[in-house]
């Protein structure tokens, strides 16, 4: 009877470790599932992680581009700038040759007047009258 009452007792034991083995088998099934979703989840993560790189050194690539265009522009720029200014100054200068141009013709006309009129009074000679209309066109013609 004890032979018999120890027999029930290891079917019992065999039957609760082959209950534990089947639950273990169980967690190692749902383990190998679970770390199976985490590798395609890992390799997906590794595939976007090489398109950022892809894109970030893409962008690199245009930002580098676009700094050297900036660069580019911003040296034209300046050249454009330092013409303008050159330009600026040209003109100013022009403009005091003109205005002093207008005044040697204003007072080579009042010359001319006075000529004029002295050449009327008999005071003075018709080719000197010529020669200061010819330096008053030669003046004008400066100016233009």
């Amino acid at each position: 009877q004890i032979r018999r009452h120890r027999s029930i007792l290891y079917q019992i034991y065999i039957s609760q470790a082959q209950d534990n083995i089947a639950s273990i088998e169980a967690k190692c099934t749902n383990l190998t599932q679970q770390a199976d979703t985490k590798q395609n989840e890992y390799q997906q993560l590794c595939l976007r992680l090489d398109e950022a790189t892809q894109f970030f050194a893409t962008l690199q690539k245009n930002c580098k581009a676009s700094n050297n265009k900036l660069a580019q522009c911003e040296t034209e720029y300046e050249h454009y700038e330092k013409a303008e200014i050159e330009a600026r100054e040209a003109v100013k200068y022009r403009k005091k040759t003109i205005t002093k141009l207008q005044a040697q013709i204003i007072t080579m006309d009042k010359e001319i007047q006075a000529k004029n009129l002295a050449i009327e009074q008999g005071q003075t000679s018709k080719p000197l009258l010529e020669d200061t209309l010819a330096q008053a066109q030669a003046a004008a013609k400066q100016a233009e």
